[in-house]
């Protein structure tokens, strides 16, 4: 999928905000419009339980359309508080504040959203940033089509290997929400395989990885892709290293993203070692700091300043 840097007119971002949200399954009251209080989009969404017992929860939520992205601009902190400030002086008991932004959010508007919802516990605020809404475009093709987000055709000669892989089974895709995995997702699926997502939220959820292998349990995967990039350094349960494991004996081809190699460095995934044909170069002993507590208490807190002093993976270099 293109960036959505290639919608050039705001209008046209927000009225792809409405499509949206009503394919996703919001009830627009509003439509796009200008509003002395901010709100671009109103929309209605009835959170239910899996319990039929338990009533819906109805959100009404105040949609917020930020397209910086043909600027290469991203939500600030004076984006944030005006959006905030405008949100609080009209907001009812069951509103809620969603900002659909076509680039990102800096740490300080962060940090300014972080302070308000802690002063006002229950107040509901979402963001959704472009990441987040090509996650949700690459479900809905038809959106894609309308607003010439379609991806551009591949080489033929790339093309036509990945084909090679059609009617050997589903692909397998390991990985997180950056926009490389889901751009490498929307490449397999435009070749006409069938691809598997399994993000990190889910096989990190022992209920969701145990649902994931009751369903999958006797598919032969045509592929196994393991990806990480936001997750890098956040171990596999040792059950989807196990699933990996039967693929690779099974004798299926397996995609393995560079950080795979760091994390066996680090003394993670030790079973997929022999299956993995890269080693990294510079020998460097297990961190201590290379511990699942201590990578989500900093990283929750948005504090990535200890990986200034690893050596570690970017997403298109290692650095």
């Amino acid at each position: 999928m293109k960036h959505l840097s290639s919608i050039r007119g705001w209008k046209d971002f927000e009225r792809l905000c409405a499509d949206l949200l009503q394919t996703e399954g919001f009830h627009i009251e509003s439509e796009p419009s200008i509003d002395t209080t901010g709100v671009d989009i109103t929309a209605v969404y009835d959170y239910r339980s899996h319990d039929s017992r338990i009533p819906p929860i109805r959100i009404r939520w105040r949609v917020q359309c930020k397209h910086f992205a043909p600027s290469g601009n991203h939500l600030g902190r004076s984006d944030m508080e005006r959006a905030l400030v405008a949100f609080d002086a009209v907001r009812g008991p069951d509103d809620g504040l969603l900002m659909m932004v076509s680039s990102d959010y800096t740490e300080p508007a962060k940090e300014v959203l972080r302070k308000f919802t802690e002063q006002r516990p229950g107040v509901k605020v979402m963001i959704w940033n472009e990441r987040q809404l090509i996650d949700l475009l690459d479900r809905h093709v038809h959106l894609q089509r309308r607003y010439g987000l379609e991806s551009q055709a591949g080489s033929p000669a790339l093309l036509s290997q990945v084909c090679d892989l059609t009617g050997c089974g589903p692909v397998l895709f390991i990985s997180d929400q950056s926009t490389l995995a889901h751009e490498c997702a929307a490449y397999l699926r435009a070749a006409g395989l069938e691809i598997v997502f399994l993000p990190h939220w889910n096989y990190s959820d022992p209920h969701r990885l145990h649902l994931f292998r009751e369903t999958y349990r006797n598919t032969m995967f045509g592929l196994c892709v393991c990806f990480l990039g936001d997750s890098f350094g956040l171990p596999f349960p040792n059950e989807l290293e196990a699933v990996v494991l039967q693929a690779a004996r099974r004798g299926t081809p397996c995609l393995f993203f560079p950080f795979i190699a760091w994390m066996i460095q680090q003394g993670a995934l030790r079973r997929l070692s022999s299956y993995v044909p890269v080693r990294l170069t510079v020998a460097q002993a297990p961190d201590q700091m290379f511990s699942r507590t201590k990578l989500m208490a900093d990283c929750s807190k948005g504090d990535f300043r200890w990986l200034l002093a690893e050596g570690t993976f970017e997403e298109d270099e290692y650095r």
